[in-house]
């Protein structure tokens, strides 16, 4: 009886999981998906845990990348994908299964948090469960998935739904379960800077819409109370992130901050889609390619019947929808309606000022687009059945299924033959300017280390100027020792470490300071007259430290936050 009654409770979440694993049973078969970003987010793994083993917390530098002159995803790519794929490589043998979790975990979490945000604004549950059925199963988070391998926007699909159920609770429901807005503006931040961007933009939006509450004398202490803890909150918790790469864009170009360097005008035009791939596509893998290149290797980039079908319901159901609520929805429609069309060829892309480039792809806004939509497609199906039931449901998801499984059927392309062992090999660069499985396009170097010079140096301590001879010799990881021979001059030595801050370097125990040499990497300056040992180490900057410890201790505080705040919500 009691497992009878466990499962009535929780009915809606054990449909959930059934209907994400359907989802991600592809990721059964042996061996790893084909896709555009795959092996990035491999290496990105990989980074974590060698760091980890490194013994940098958090960890920075995998050592070795790029030739074994270390190289840094998590200075610069949101780390939260990869803490999470961490943990479950303590489970399983492999990075491969390790990520195929990851995404399992995450689809499973999409939903939930869409169906516990519907829940909240509808409180129809079953018109929840639709919606989170329909947002799990739409086209562009299965391109994320199967065609792109894009974890950290898969990862940000978690927690838009969660952000907005904050700003509601916040708006409508007198700060009930305020700190929810913490969570997903943390989850989005720590997840993807584009999507991020993307949140802020909303966020802005929904607060622009409910302005009236910010200002009204019953409402504004509360609303302006709530909002002004979570801002606190989210900007300390990030610190531990955006500290380190804010010292890193401060001391020297990197390839991913030159102007242009991700994308120009041009490109993005390029990548804009047609109005009728919204609607209609092929059900095909290919790749983002710019429309030019050939109609007929684009992604399916279709908001998905599911959704468009849904929608067209809207006249009709638009005049059920509470009074109260009506501004919402319609807003909901009309900016879901706005980003899909910005996503296309209509929107002037090649007039938009520099800053607007960092999307790179037009079509991913999208993303905004099937959060929004898959809201209104599900509240739809909820108005439009008076006596919806959750026995309507199983066909409703047959139907979507049906659709949806034939997509993922034609956009897989397994390799079931992958071999990640390349991960912990230390290789030559065969090129700087293409894609590469270890560092993708090497754009976390810095722009003077993009060079032929990189590719050819040698692994070891190059003399620049001055006059001393290097013996002893022993490198090993983000770690290296060696003599240095009494100098007749000052003399300036190249480390073979790319230039990133956080290293500590010593000549007999006394502290050097480092630059940047002409070519991207470490260099030291040793005075006349020394000789000694030589000791390089990596420990992360203090500041990185500091930033570490404040997010932590926040983190903390946070949770008793929230341990309070629910106290208060029983009472």
């Amino acid at each position: 009886m009691k497992v009878k009654e466990w499962l009535k409770k929780n009915k809606e979440y054990i449909i959930i999981i059934f209907v994400a694993l359907l989802v991600c049973s592809p990721l059964t078969v042996d061996g790893w998906i084909s896709s555009d970003d795959g092996y990035s987010h491999l290496s990105r793994l990989y980074n974590t845990i060698q760091g980890l083993k490194d013994g940098q917390f958090p960890p920075v530098i995998v050592s070795n990348f790029c030739k074994g002159f270390g190289y840094s995803w998590n200075l610069f790519y949101p780390p939260l994908s990869t803490y999470i794929g961490t943990m479950f490589r303590f489970i399983v043998p492999t990075y491969v299964e390790a990520m195929k979790l990851t995404i399992v975990f995450s689809i499973i979490m999409c939903g939930c948090t869409m169906y516990q945000l519907i829940k909240k604004v509808t409180k129809n549950s079953n018109t929840a469960l639709i919606t989170s059925i329909i947002y799990m199963t739409s086209n562009y988070l299965i391109t994320d998935i199967y065609s792109r391998m894009a974890i950290g926007e898969i990862m940000a699909f978690i927690f838009f739904p969660v952000l907005f159920n904050g700003l509601y609770g916040i708006f409508y429901e007198n700060g009930k379960k305020n700190y929810l807005l913490t969570i997903g503006a943390v989850g989005i931040i720590l997840s993807h800077n584009i999507s991020t961007l993307m949140a802020v933009v909303l966020s802005a939006i929904f607060v622009l819409i409910n302005f009236k509450k910010l200002y009204n004398k019953d409402t504004r202490k509360q609303v302006w109370k709530n909002i002004i803890i979570n801002a606190i909150f989210i900007v300390l918790i990030v610190l531990f992130f955006y500290i380190p790469f804010l010292q890193h864009e401060m001391a020297t170009e990197y390839v991913v901050m030159q102007e242009n360097a991700m994308a120009t005008k041009e490109f993005v035009s390029n990548h804009a889609i047609y109005v009728y791939q919204l609607i209609f596509g092929k059900f095909q893998k290919g790749a983002s390619y710019a429309l030019n290149d050939g109609i007929g290797n684009e992604m399916f980039l279709s908001l998905g019947l599911p959704i468009i079908i849904s929608v067209l319901f809207t006249p009709m159901i638009i005049k059920k929808v509470k009074k109260e609520k009506k501004h919402l929805y319609i807003m909901t429609l009309a900016i879901g309606i706005i980003t899909a069309l910005m996503s296309t060829v209509l929107f002037p892309w090649d007039k938009m000022p520099s800053i607007v480039l960092i999307i790179q792809f037009p079509w991913r806004l999208l993303m905004i687009s099937t959060f929004l939509l898959s809201i209104i497609a599900g509240v739809n199906i909820g108005k439009f059945f008076e006596n919806f039931k959750i026995e309507n449901i199983f066909i409703i998801t047959l139907i979507i299924m049906i659709y949806s499984g034939q997509y993922i059927s034609y956009v897989v392309n397994f390799d079931i033959n992958f071999d990640e062992s390349y991960l912990g090999e230390t290789v030559e660069i065969e090129e700087l300017s293409g894609g590469n499985k270890y560092c993708s396009s090497f754009e976390y170097l810095p722009s003077k280390a993009k060079t032929e010079y990189t590719q050819k140096r040698i692994d070891g301590v190059i003399i620049l100027s001055g006059d001393t001879k290097i013996t002893n010799e022993n490198k090993e990881n983000n770690n290296m020792t060696f003599n240095i021979d009494e100098t007749t001059q000052e003399t300036n030595l190249e480390l073979p470490y790319i230039y990133y801050l956080g290293y500590n370097i010593t000549l007999n125990d006394k502290k050097l300071s480092y630059q940047e040499s002409e070519y991207g990497f470490i260099s030291v300056t040793i005075p006349e007259g020394e000789k000694g040992i030589v000791e390089v180490t990596y420990e992360g900057t203090t500041l990185s430290k500091i930033s570490f410890v404040i997010s932590i201790i926040s983190s903390l505080i946070f949770i008793g936050y929230i341990i309070i705040e629910n106290k208060k919500e029983k009472k």
